[in-house]
């Protein structure tokens, strides 16, 4: 005989079911709709709030939530608190998505606009000043890497033995020991809504498909992963050679913006001032790109050239021009040409209004590449790529459907029935 608790129970478990499969309905309709379109940019924001919405139903399921941490066993109540770091973690994940939604898609209209700006070699001052202003369009946007990158920077810095989730421990450049991974935080040097077209025009030929590689990624601690995205703090070499593999360079840690960081804690013992100039251990020879290094030293020399021009002072270059700019017959870092000269005369002319030195703008220009025709920018930047571009989004959707798998299996006791009817759907909706 059905008790009118397993009717509720039932009930509840069927709800959760046909949530599931409406989320798997919206995610097909996402994928069929033009991407950077304003329809493609609604449906994913439905679609992430849906998954909000399964994922709080099945944990607050009642009966299989209740019967699960009041078990008497041990090994129960481990692994409800598993579960529910589990359920914290993805529910973070889904609200910085969220956040980034607005984002990303004010980016991608920039970005166009950009890309038809610079097809030319021979670019004006406004245009590049217009394209420094979207290069800084994504320092306040929500970071969500996608999950291959996160992976692959965590094994590959933090030589992760277990990634993907929330368990493992990894190498903390910062702290030179091993930490657990949730301690950290898988963050791009050259930020990825701009997109791989952006970063080819910028760096050239080279930097091909790097844009979701390790080279482009660095593994930090939470609250310094967001001052670098912000461009507070940055990495700067402090030994160089020809021979990268045998005597690869070394970083160290610098603060950027003093004034707004130097007494403000990075954690209960230590304030980000005593953080600066720290040397970055990595724990491998794989190490990132120092010409995406280099620029990311760029953007925060320039924002920090602005606040500084915003409170009357100059910029205080003591003791960040040897870093990048060393002179000499024995210095060789200085000689590298990483970024495209039309890029970094927009850089160039934006410092002239802070009053930099001459040798600090002669040094930053000894980095510029040249363009070389008008044609070479076209062909390198080409078309925007949006079947590159939705792989996120797609990453995205994985991860989330297997963590809501896992949560309504765990505590709804369902198997995964929905599939079925979610495949005949399938073929309804694509024909």
């Amino acid at each position: 005989m059905i008790t009118a608790w397993d009717q509720i129970r039932l009930e509840e478990r069927e709800f959760i079911l046909r949530a599931r499969l409406y989320l798997e309905i919206a995610r097909i309709e996402r994928r069929q709709a033009e991407y950077g379109s304003d329809r493609y940019w609604q449906l994913l924001r439905f679609e992430v709030e849906r998954e909000a919405v399964v994922a709080d139903l099945a944990w607050h399921l009642k009966g299989g939530f209740l019967i699960f941490y009041f078990s008497y066993t041990n090994n129960n109540r481990r692994a409800y608190k598993k579960s529910k770091t589990a359920y914290f973690y993805h529910k973070e994940r889904r609200e910085a998505r969220l956040q980034g939604i607005a984002e990303r898609r004010r980016i991608f209209n920039r970005r166009k606009a950009g890309a038809r700006l610079l097809l030319s070699a021979d670019t004006n001052p406004i245009e590049r000043a217009m394209f420094i202003e979207l290069l800084f369009s994504t320092t306040n946007e929500a970071k969500c890497p996608r999950r291959s990158f996160v992976r692959d920077v965590m094994e590959t810095y933090g030589r992760a033995g277990v990634v993907g989730r929330v368990s493992g421990r990894c190498w903390c450049p910062v702290r030179c020991k091993k930490v657990q991974s949730t301690e950290l935080r898988a963050v791009a040097i050259f930020p990825h809504s701009l997109g791989q077209q952006c970063m080819t025009y910028i760096f050239g030929p080279e930097a091909e498909d790097k844009l979701y590689s390790t080279s482009n990624g660095l593994l930090l601690p939470p609250k310094l992963a967001e001052m670098f995205s912000q461009y507070r703090v940055t990495l700067i070499p402090t030994g160089y050679s020809w021979d990268e593999r045998q005597h690869p360079w070394s970083w160290k840690l610098v603060i950027v913006d003093w004034e707004g960081l130097w007494n403000e804690p990075f954690d209960s013992e230590t304030t980000y001032g005593e953080l600066h100039e720290t040397n970055v251990s990595f724990f491998a020879l794989v190490l990132p790109n120092g010409a995406f290094l280099f620029f990311h030293y760029l953007c925060a020399m320039l924002l920090q050239a602005r606040r500084d021009r915003a409170n009357g002072v100059p910029l205080n270059e003591q003791g960040m021009l040897d870093a990048w700019m060393e002179e000499g017959e024995e210095a060789k870092v200085h000689k590298g040409s990483y970024v495209r000269d039309t890029v970094v005369a927009g850089f160039v002319e934006e410092f002239d209004q802070g009053h930099v030195s001459r040798t600090f703008r002669k040094k930053i220009l000894a980095h510029s590449r040249p363009t070389g025709g008008v044609q070479e920018a076209v062909d390198l930047l080409g078309d925007l790529d949006p079947e590159a571009e939705m792989d996120e989004d797609e990453e995205s959707e994985e991860e989330a459907g297997e963590a809501l798998d896992k949560m309504i299996q765990t505590f709804a006791g369902l198997d995964y029935g929905y599939k079925e009817n979610v495949s005949n759907r399938d073929r309804l909706l694509l024909g």
